[in-house]
Order: C-alpha cells, then sequence, then structure tokens
C-alpha cells in the first residue's frame, strides 16, 4: 500500500512542480515536504490541508478508502427525473461491517466513512478511533463551516483557539470550523467518537 507520502510525490510530478515550488506555496521547509515524500515523518492535519489546497486537490485524494466495496444497502430512490444521481438522491444503509476506512500508512488514528463515499456528498460524517498519543498535530488548522463531535468512549482534548476542552464519554461539542483548532487523545484508553463537518474537509 502507498504511503502518503507516495501520493504526495505523484501528484507533485504529475503537476511538474518541484519540492522547492511546494515548499513556496505551502510554508513548510522543502526538508520536511521531502522526509514526508519517504515516509519519515507523518504530516499534521494542518500540514496536510496546505498541501491539498497547494495541489489544488481535495483532502480525501491523499488518502485511500479501503474496507467493503460501495454496496451499502439501497432504499427507494429520487432519480425518477432522469439524469446523473448523487448518494444524496438515494436512500442507504451503511452497516457496520461496510464501512469504509480513510487510510494512510503511519498516521495515528483512523475514521471510518459513515456514509457511502466520501464524494459526492455535501457532509463529512465520520467515526473516529484514537489511541492513547495520537493527535491531530501541535499546529493548529482551520477551514470554512462548522462541525460537531460526540465522544462515545475514551476523553479526547479539543484546542479551539485558546480555550482547551476535555470530552468525555457522552460529551458533544459544536463550533465554527473557522476558529483554530486541533485535537489530541491523552487518555490512557481509546478514543471512539463521531464527527460531523460541514462543508465537507476530505
Amino acid at each position: 500500500m502507498n504511503t502518503m507520502g507516495d501520493t504526495i510525490r505523484s501528484f507533485r510530478k504529475s503537476q511538474g512542480r518541484t519540492i522547492q515550488e511546494l515548499s513556496s506555496s505551502t510554508g513548510l521547509s522543502a526538508a520536511f515536504i521531502s522526509r514526508m515524500e519517504r515516509g519519515e515523518i507523518n504530516p499534521s492535519i494542518a500540514s496536510i490541508m496546505k498541501i491539498a489546497r497547494a495541489l489544488h486537490i481535495n483532502m480525501a485524494d491523499l488518502f485511500q478508502e479501503a474496507g467493503a466495496p460501495e454496496t451499502a444497502t439501497p432504499g427507494k430512490t429520487g432519480g425518477e427525473t432522469g439524469g446523473e444521481s448523487s448518494h444524496a438522491d438515494t436512500l442507504e444503509v451503511v452497516h457496520q461491517e461496510q464501512r469504509r476506512q480513510l487510510v494512510s500508512p503511519g498516521l495515528n488514528f483512523s475514521e471510518f466513512l459513515l456514509t457511502p463515499s466520501i464524494r459526492n456528498v455535501g457532509i463529512e460524517f465520520i467515526y473516529h478511533v484514537s489511541e492513547p498519543g495520537a493527535t491531530s498535530g501541535e499546529e493548529y488548522y482551520s477551514h470554512s463551516g462548522e462541525e460537531c463531535i460526540l465522544v462515545l468512549k475514551g476523553e479526547l482534548s479539543l484546542w479551539v483557539e485558546e480555550q482547551e476542552l476535555c470530552l468525555k464519554a457522552g460529551d458533544s461539542v459544536h463550533f465554527r470550523s473557522d476558529r483554530p483548532h486541533h485535537w489530541e487523545n491523552r487518555g490512557r484508553t481509546a478514543v471512539e467518537a463521531v464527527w460531523v463537518v460541514v462543508p465537507p474537509t476530505y
């Protein structure tokens, strides 16, 4: 399986761009990007966002979807008028065993789609699992929209600007995503949470 670094290198070269050019576009050092492409370091969410924006791609393009094929249980469709339909045009149930994982070897957390696909949907609906010590990175990140988090198990530390929150099982929070934020599992057990972001960041 390719690493995220392999994927970044592939996109960069397909656009005829050098590491130095990508460095200038992202504000990340050329040495950092080079080590990331070689799989020597794991990028933070903030760094992944910067690279995706600089390469004019979606964050989802830097991840691989692993798991069962997209065979969610269909319901009644609303596509009676013809034309191309999206996932929003169809009632689809995603069973637990059908969840697709967003994969990037080396990252210290896992995210599973609660929608049939990450593409052609207007909402990011994610089942998040992070082991003790896992983090989005020390660097704050932000994006348009808003998000909600519901912690199912464990304790998740969340920073929104200068405010630190400790979310325990059963706790939920809502905030504007353009406020700089980052998270970390500082507990002794894994965190399981449901994350909803509108519009999708992936």
